[in-house]
């Protein structure tokens, strides 16, 4: 299901989004980055989602070292359990490593 999302880019760094499939390329459990194969300015962030998931804000910051927060809001009701992989691709106005990024992913709306 594609749900809405927001960059808050505070860095200017980003010139690109495109909201992919991460099969196969990290495991589900996981959140964070990773590099593109063949494209060093573009970079794979992850994340698990849920079935409750109503909308998506991320926000990244930083100069040196980057942090991108993602925020997945929740809609009201009962769910499962279910956890759903979820990826996009930022393309960067220049080469970043993966390493340079800190990942985070909250809930601010769960109970």
């Amino acid at each position: 299901m594609l749900l809405p999302l927001v960059v808050h880019d505070r860095t200017g760094l980003v010139l690109g989004i495109v909201s992919t499939s991460k099969s196969g390329q990290t495991p589900l459990s996981d959140v964070g980055v990773a590099p593109v194969d063949g494209d060093p300015s573009t970079l794979l962030f992850y994340w698990i989602g849920g079935s409750c998931d109503r909308a998506i804000d991320m926000t990244l910051v930083g100069d040196t070292r980057y942090k991108l927060t993602i925020a997945t809001h929740m809609g009201d009701g009962a769910c499962d359990a279910n956890g759903y992989g979820r990826a996009l691709l930022l393309h960067m106005q220049r080469p970043i490593a993966a390493e340079m990024f800190d990942v985070y992913s909250t809930f601010p709306d769960a109970r």
